[in-house]
């Protein structure tokens, strides 16, 4: 005859099984968020690699971040939504999902982008004041590619009690006015793409240094 378990087996039992979910709970929360900062890199890589190609065929030219107040770098404003598949970059990316982030948890406000490009500094911003706009950056003006900040992780919290929300550039530090739309979300680090073509996680906070190191095209 086949004994039942006891009340007492059965709870060892539920509170073996509850250590083991609380002890391996975290480490799954780990590779998962592991896993979503490699798909983001790969997103921010593929990027960059649109960019290079409109670079090479337009003389060096970076894209602009945008050229009408509809049409940007990640899209076109279109009604009723937004359509990444008219964004600037598409003849080369054919893809706007590489354009979402898949940590990116802030208010979306209808870009689909989790991610912002150096508006000021190579999308062709010339005052922020005035919203005034010029030529992007040309690749010959940057004397170290290596070290100049295209795209990276980004959101934006504007202080009104909305909290963060999506943002399609971002700002170097002398203009950011207390508005930093670099986002930290893969444990406190930021995946950035550089001029020069390679990616790479940057620590927390490294990309605001003060001289805007990162960001001038000078």
């Amino acid at each position: 005859m086949r004994r039942a378990f006891t009340l007492i087996e059965l709870l060892v039992v539920i509170a073996i099984v509850a250590i083991l979910a609380a002890l391996l709970l975290p480490v799954f929360s780990r590779v998962r968020a592991k896993a979503y900062q490699t798909s983001c890199l790969s997103n921010v890589r593929q990027i960059m690699l649109a960019t290079t190609m409109y670079c090479d065929e337009h003389s060096e030219m970076f894209v602009p971040y945008r050229t009408s107040d509809d049409q940007y770098w990640c899209g076109y404003r279109a009604t009723p939504s937004w359509d990444t598949s008219r964004s600037l970059l598409n003849p080369y990316t054919q893809n706007g999902q590489i354009q979402r982030c898949p940590s990116f948890a802030a208010k979306e406000i209808g870009y689909g982008c989790g991610y912002g490009y150096n508006w000021i500094y190579i999308g062709g911003l010339l005052d922020p004041g005035t919203w005034a706009y010029g030529p992007p950056a040309n690749l010959t003006q940057l004397p170290d590619p290596t070290w100049t900040v295209v795209y990276a992780d980004s959101e934006v919290d504007w202080g009104m009690g909305a909290g963060p929300q999506e943002s399609i550039a971002i700002t170097a530090p002398t203009f950011q006015w207390g508005t930093n739309d670099i986002a930290y979300r893969h444990n406190q680090t930021t995946n950035a793409a550089f001029a020069d073509g390679h990616v790479k996680a940057m620590p927390y906070g490294i990309l605001e240094s003060p001289d805007d190191r990162y960001f001038d095209r000078k």
